[in-house]
This record gives structure tokens, C-alpha cells and sequence, in this order.
């Protein structure tokens, strides 16, 4: 994800946290991303800023920060994790 955002046309800035790496380029960490962002921690990140968040948090993690996006008024919030997925195929 990090990697197909930081080389899109269409996207500006680009927040990336991580609790364990915060304060390290993001391509140090995964060379193969070739990212040169700093890793942030999540409470660095201005919510109110963003268009759209991606959130990749372990499952049973982003429930509350995904609650605290859309609190702060973001419409577009994309989680990657399991906590929001639908128990109906055919919904």
C-alpha cells in the first residue's frame, strides 16, 4: 500500500506511523519499498488533515482508531485488517 500511494500522481502527502519503527525512513526499514517518508506514531497524524486513511492494524486493533477517524470527520476510511468485515457474502 505504502509503496503504490508514495509513487501515485493523484496522492500529496503521505503519513505512515508505526509504533516500533517511528522516526526511521520507511525505505531504511523496507528498501524495497524505496519510500524515503519517516515512519510516525500514530498520534503525530492530524486526522483532520487527511482525505483518506488507510488503516493496517492487527485484527481487534482498529476498531477504536477507525472510530476515532470517522469521529474526526473522515468519510473515507479503509481498513485492512478483519475487525469491520462483512458476515454476509452477500452484502
Amino acid at each position: 500500500m505504502v509503496r503504490l500511494l508514495s509513487g501515485h500522481p493523484e496522492v500529496g502527502a503521505l503519513a505512515v506511523s508505526s509504533r516500533q519503527h517511528a522516526g526511521s525512513v520507511v525505505g531504511d526499514v523496507y528498501p524495497h519499498l524505496g519510500v524515503r517518508e519517516r515512519f510516525v506514531e500514530a498520534g503525530e497524524i492530524d486526522a483532520s488533515e487527511l482525505d483518506v486513511a488507510f488503516v493496517a492494524y492487527p485484527h481487534g486493533e482498529s476498531a477504536g482508531t477507525v472510530a476515532g477517524l470517522l469521529a474526526a470527520g473522515k468519510k473515507v476510511d479503509v481498513d485492512l485488517s478483519a475487525d469491520f468485515r462483512l458476515k454476509e457474502k452477500a452484502l
